[in-house]
């Protein structure tokens, strides 16, 4: 009879300690993608800066250079206009790397969310994954702006190519202006949720130390 209780004690402690690991396993998944979700913010409205910064300087930095090297391949001249692309895309590649972390982090956090689980803090929680849903809303969009802007500088980089001398650089400059407002109208807006996002995570972060 001892020996049979004490098999029953010992599973009834198996069974508590493996349900107070799950809910802390789960607690310290929480913690980490809200973490994540710190950090991949963090590289997402730096890259957003760069982005925004070299789309806008991109006019005139070709213009110059036009000036100097009027009938060579621009994109492959080692100038500067080549070297503002070349940052522009290195801070794209690293958005994108940044919001695939953050996706991560999102399915995480809105699975726990989804849960009954009463040790975490809810409200923050909620508040958090409402957040991200637009930020990934505002992510692609954002990628489909940007695309067109790579096309409209690939049709003119084209136009240069092919005869740099019938190459109409303002008015091709002054319709790519359109797609680059758009760009940055569209950034301004990630920019705002993604702050908005940033500050929640770490609300959710500290209420979970």
């Amino acid at each position: 009879m001892k020996r049979i209780f004490a098999l029953i004690l010992t599973g009834m402690t198996a069974l508590l300690l493996a349900g107070c690991g799950q809910v802390f396993n789960q607690k310290q998944q929480v913690k980490d993608a809200a973490q994540t979700t710190v950090t991949s913010i963090n590289t997402e409205l730096d890259t957003l800066k760069v982005i925004n910064d070299t789309t806008a300087t991109f006019p005139s930095t070709l213009q110059r250079a036009l000036k100097t090297n009027p009938k060579e391949d621009l994109r492959q001249l080692d100038g500067p206009v080549k070297q503002l692309m070349d940052k522009r895309d290195k801070a794209y590649t690293n958005l994108n790397s940044a919001d695939t972390n953050l996706a991560q982090a999102q399915r995480t956090l809105t699975k726990a969310a989804n849960q009954s689980d009463t040790t975490l803090p809810k409200k923050a929680l909620a508040a958090l994954t409402s957040s991200l849903k637009l930020t990934t809303l505002d992510h692609k969009t954002l990628i489909a702006y940007y695309k067109e802007v790579t096309h409209a500088e690939q049709a003119l980089f084209d136009q240069l190519q092919d005869d740099p001398t019938k190459a109409d650089v303002n008015t091709a400059l002054s319709q790519i202006n359109q797609y680059y407002s758009t760009l940055g109208q569209q950034i301004d807006v990630s920019l705002a949720n993604l702050n908005t996002a940033l500050d929640q995570a770490k609300t959710l972060k500290k209420q979970l130390d």
